[in-house]
């Protein structure tokens, strides 16, 4: 209770002092004007320079020119004035009426922005924003982020031989990809075998060298050499190719190519490239030449309104600061080549060149300016385009101050990952998580895992059967601080809508860091005895949630006579098909929903109904002012779920937690509105519906959730930040932990099964 009082009074203390900062830093309130005119530009200004504007780098550009200018309304002015010539930025003052610019002809057409949540300037699926009257950029259809390089080698002369095959790797500071180099080989009648790499950190700034090596089998039908990038967002570059064989007692050249005389249709020829959404190109500098794999912007096409109507006014006004407002048309007029008014042309050319001077080494969380753009570009998409707002009781204004202020003392990346997840946490949405892309090294797990259990950090899971540790130990400290305190300061680094999500999220918070970095902690057996522990963190993130489910029963078990356990997040679909026959004689079904299913399990339901169900109702906000104003939410059809044979007559009993979320959320809340079965368990992760996603500067990136959701009824709205609250609240008990037991079954058969 002491280390708890201990951390709210600093929390206070720290918005205390942010407060007292903020009210008398220049630096802040310039920031805070720049933070909150760039959404109203960026999203709702139709100009054609703003829309064609990097607006990562201008803000990394704003923000350092304001800090050190000792004129910042003008310069503010002037900035925006250069990329957005119809705004208005003034203090003090009443902003002129914009109408002398708006004037309208038969031979001009408006331009205004529609948006289906947050598109991100793009057509997308589901989300959608595109710019009226101007062509759109139109994403592929397919989510397949996989684009590769790939080329056939010479079997005959590496049959039977080793060979090395190795690239160079760089991206650019917006990066989620991973990569890796594949060596697939082919011998007859047997399925083809790829050797890949191993995944490591990318560089913004240096070149990173990938290596795999492979034993190529005499009988070898063929071999390819595959240069792949699984890029979400970002650019991959690419060079210095090289492939060699071992051979004669040394090491020759096969392959070699670092591109210097490769043109676009050599690429085709020699390497294959192959990806939906991306877009590959040669880039030839004076000292190195490298392929370009970058995540496509889509194809520019004209479409059809997003939905029927249009901007209502012509232009807004909107307060930046207590001072400062700044006008901002919604409408502006155009022909074919331009919108008006236009922007001086030599103005907006040299702020391009400024611009493209904004070194890769600028565009990293060490950087003031990288973090203070992250923080007003996730800040913005929340406070625009956020479905739920509503319903919240925060004041959004305050987080960003508090961000604004934190980046200012921020050193590094970890710092900047706090402050970002403190700016969100009142939000309550679980699919919120500020995660780490390529640019930092994979997380790695100890070979333990721990949980929360009756007011202490207790070992739940031994992963190596070698250590000096079993399940039910209780940890003591973790480095020099208290199990308490830890647990509570890591919690603190999670965002989740109920606890138990804050504390299932906080158990990977907790545990991961660097390849092979040393966890140390004290705990205390059933004996009394306390024991110092250090651990290598070995477990990838796969293995680690791989060897957890482990703790389980088998994934289908009959645990009694007529009683089956099955468990959703480990069976497919396919397999629970061929299980009707045994379930159909089951007296009770008990279905493990405490994780993320595989997909079409929720056709299970099927088997438990008499009458249709219907899902969840979901809705894309439609957007065409700032700040939400007068929002309208365009609904889909609700899905329906139809009863199917064989009806299972058995008693049904679903367990779950904080692990269920979105797709796992939406089955639980059918079951719990149409009372299909008893639940028992903890509250689930309170976040279901389609998520969207901000990338940030310097390897940085979050989901969120950007979709409204109506219950079963078509008409109430679905408050998913409680969560689905079991019939039946179990929790695990140190008692049960040790002994091996599973506390929601053990519930089960004391008190349902007797």
């Amino acid at each position: 209770m002491h280390n708890k009082v201990v951390i709210l009074f600093l929390s206070f203390l720290q918005f205390y002092v942010a407060s007292l900062g903020q009210a008398g830093n220049p630096k802040f309130n310039k920031v805070y004007e720049l933070a909150k005119a760039y959404g109203y530009v960026r999203y709702f200004y139709p100009g054609d320079e703003a829309a064609e504007l990097d607006w990562n780098r201008f803000l990394v550009y704003s923000s350092k020119k304001i800090i050190e200018s000792q004129e910042s309304e003008l310069l503010l002015h002037d900035l925006f004035k250069t990329i957005a010539p119809g705004i208005t930025i003034s203090k003090n003052r009443k902003v002129s009426n914009p109408n002398s610019f708006q004037q309208f002809s038969n031979k001009l057409k408006p331009v205004y922005w529609q948006h289906l949540g947050d598109g991100n300037g793009s057509i997308g699926y589901p989300y959608k924003s595109m710019r009226m009257n101007r062509s759109a950029n139109v994403l592929p259809e397919s989510q397949n982020d996989f684009a590769t390089l790939r080329t056939s080698l010479n079997t005959n002369r590496i049959a039977g031989k080793e060979i090395d095959f190795r690239a160079l790797f760089k991206s650019d500071p917006l990066i989620n990809a991973n990569y890796s180099l594949i060596i697939v080989i082919k011998q007859k009648n047997k399925p083809a075998v790829p050797v890949s790499s191993v995944s490591q950190e990318m560089s913004t700034t240096k070149w990173c060298e990938y290596i795999v090596k492979a034993k190529i089998p005499d009988s070898v039908e063929s071999v390819t050499a595959v240069v792949q990038s699984v890029n979400m967002a970002g650019t991959t570059y690419v060079d210095d190719v090289k492939i060699t064989v071992f051979e004669n007692g040394s090491w020759n050249s096969l392959l070699e190519d670092n591109f210097s005389n490769t043109d676009t249709v050599k690429l085709r020829t020699n390497w294959k490239p192959l990806g939906i959404n991306q877009e590959f190109d040669i880039t030839h500098e004076a000292k190195n030449s490298y392929v370009k794999i970058e995540r496509t912007k889509g194809k520019k096409e004209f479409v059809k309104p997003l939905f029927d109507y249009y901007p209502e006014k012509e232009w807004i006004v909107k307060p930046i600061s207590k001072e400062a407002k700044i006008l901002v048309p919604l409408i502006l007029q155009a022909d074919s080549l331009h919108t008006y008014p236009k922007s001086n042309s030599v103005d907006f050319s040299h702020l391009k060149e400024e611009l493209a001077k904004v070194s890769p080494d600028e565009l990293t969380a060490d950087n003031l300016y990288c973090r203070l753009s992250n923080v007003i570009v996730l800040w913005n998409k929340i406070q625009h385009f956020y479905p739920e707002f509503e319903s919240l009781k925060i004041d959004w204004d305050v987080a960003l101050r508090n961000a604004i202020y934190r980046c200012f003392s921020d050193m590094d990346i970890f710092q900047h990952r706090r402050t970002l997840t403190n700016m969100l946490s009142g939000l309550k949405d679980s699919h919120m998580t500020i995660y780490y892309t390529s640019l930092m090294p994979k997380e790695y797990f100890p070979p333990v895992s721990w949980e929360w259990v009756e007011g202490k950090l207790v070992i739940v899971n031994v992963i190596d059967t070698t250590l000096n540790l079993d399940p039910g130990d209780v940890v003591i400290k973790v480095g020099d601080l208290k199990a308490s305190l830890f647990w509570q300061t890591a919690k603190q680094n999670t965002l989740g809508a109920t606890d138990s999500r804050k504390n299932y999220k906080t158990i990977y918070e907790s545990l991961s860091g660097k390849e092979n970095t040393t966890l140390e902690f004290v705990v205390e057996d059933g004996n009394k005895k306390q024991k110092s522990i250090k651990l290598k963190r070995t477990v990838s993130l796969a293995e680690f949630e791989k060897l957890e489910s482990k703790r389980y029963l088998e994934s289908f078990v009959e645990i009694r006579s007529g009683i089956f356990y099955i468990d959703i997040n480990r069976l497919t679909w396919s397999d629970l098909k061929e299980k009707m026959n045994e379930l159909e004689k089951a007296s009770t079904i008990i279905i493990d929903v405490r994780r993320y299913p595989k997909w079409q399990t929720i056709n299970l339901l099927g088997h438990f109904i008499e009458q249709p169900v219907h899902r969840l109702q979901y809705g894309l906000p439609v957007i065409m002012y700032p700040d939400r104003e007068k929002m309208k939410i365009q609904y889909d059809t609700a899905s329906i779920i139809y009863p199917v044979t064989p009806y299972l007559k058995a008693k049904k009993v679903f367990l779950t937690g904080g692990g269920a979320i979105s797709y796992a959320e939406d089955v639980m809340a059918i079951v719990d509105y149409y009372n299909i079965g008893l639940i028992i368990g903890e509250a689930t992760a309170g976040t279901t519906g389609g998520t969207n996603s901000c990338y940030l500067l310097g390897g940085l990136q979050t989901p969120w959730t950007g979709i409204s959701i109506l219950k079963q009824d078509g008409k109430t709205k679905y408050n998913a930040k409680s969560g689905v609250i079991p019939g039946v609240l179990v929790s695990k008990t140190i008692k049960n932990i040790r002994s091996g037991k599973d506390d929601y079954l053990e519930y089960l058969l004391k008190h349902q099964f007797k």
